[in-house]
């Protein structure tokens, strides 16, 4: 088990350090041991999607290849509301609004508190409101902010599609709670 922890290490800080091909081929090392393990898989879909934006001349075949290791992932483990979520992120980015709602909407289905589905349905309704709806992404932030209690991104969130509704009493409060949370409020969201 250390030397495969050792070997995450390694894994996480070529991640860290946006070296894709490098994480790239350390996932395939750590799936020549275990070619089922749904979370390297997994990270193999985000891995293609960040070097998708990387090597321009070969974006789509990037998206495809990343879109395949989500399905493959999503396979191996249909009950993950996170695989869903990152492939909702892929086909965002490639972009398919549409699919991309369809598996934001799975991933909150299987676990209703997952934020980066609520903030991708929350893209959606700014960017393709016939796709998703401003109440939809409210209803599913609104979920996510009864759990995530000291996450002031998620009442920033909140706040921003309650302005869109035209909720500014509401907005406000939200906007008040956000800056009042553990954590503060990153600048760019003030």
């Amino acid at each position: 088990m250390n030397e495969k922890l050792n070997t995450l290490v390694k894994l996480n800080q070529y991640r860290l350090e946006n070296q894709y091909q490098a994480a790239i081929d350390t996932c395939k090392e750590l799936l020549a041991e275990d070619e089922n393990d749904a979370d390297v898989i997994a990270v193999l879909a985000v891995l293609y999607h960040r070097l998708a934006f990387n090597r321009t001349e070969v974006i789509n075949e990037m998206f495809e290849t990343a879109i395949l290791w989500a399905n493959k992932a999503i396979e191996i483990k249909p009950d993950r509301a996170d695989f869903y979520a990152i492939r909702g992120r892929i086909f965002l980015d490639f972009p398919d609004y549409e699919k991309a709602a369809n598996d934001f909407r799975l991933a909150l289905q299987i676990r209703p508190d997952l934020l980066s589905a609520c903030f991708g349905l929350g893209f959606l309704a700014r960017a393709a409101e016939e796709i998703v709806s401003v109440d939809e992404a409210i209803g599913a932030v609104e979920s996510a902010t009864k759990i995530h209690l000291d996450n002031p991104l998620v009442f920033s969130e909140l706040h921003g599609l309650l302005t869109i509704k035209g909720h500014l009493h509401e907005a406000n409060q939200t906007l008040a709670r956000a800056l009042l949370s553990f954590e503060p409020l990153p600048r760019k969201y003030t």
